[in-house]
């Protein structure tokens, strides 16, 4: 019976030792469950920063090609602008040269030929 008993409290220093060790176990794992919604939390914030970054990644790219379209009609009204100088200069000298030429006394009052008036007269007077 001694013997018994000496095994049965051999046994139980067995299971104290296991029952110790499992607790230890539970311990750790409650601590790590405890970290399980902060992690969660985590998990969804960086959710939502990436949802943000997205977004901006999204209206950067819009602004891009709105960009791309604007710089093309800055280049088309640039060349347009030069072509509308380049007239404007063409037109503001043909106004110098007019505005010059009506400055000029005009002679095209005379007639081209030569007409002796006192001649003419003497043919068409009537005799007296």
């Amino acid at each position: 019976m001694q013997s018994e008993i000496d095994l049965l409290r051999q046994h139980f220093t067995e299971l104290e030792a296991k029952y110790v060790k499992i607790k230890a176990e539970k311990v750790e794992l409650e601590t790590r469950n405890a970290e399980i919604p902060e992690l969660k939390k985590k998990v969804a914030e960086i959710e939502a920063e990436n949802a943000k970054l997205r977004h901006i990644i999204e209206e950067n790219a819009r602004r891009d090609a709105e960009n791309a379209e604007h710089k093309a009609r800055i280049e088309e009204l640039e060349k347009n602008s030069a072509d509308t100088s380049a007239e404007n200069a063409e037109l503001k000298a043909r106004v110098a040269k007019l505005e010059q030429e009506s400055r000029q006394p005009q002679n095209d009052f005379s007639p081209k030929e030569h007409v002796d008036i006192t001649e003419s007269m003497t043919v068409h007077s009537p005799a007296c």
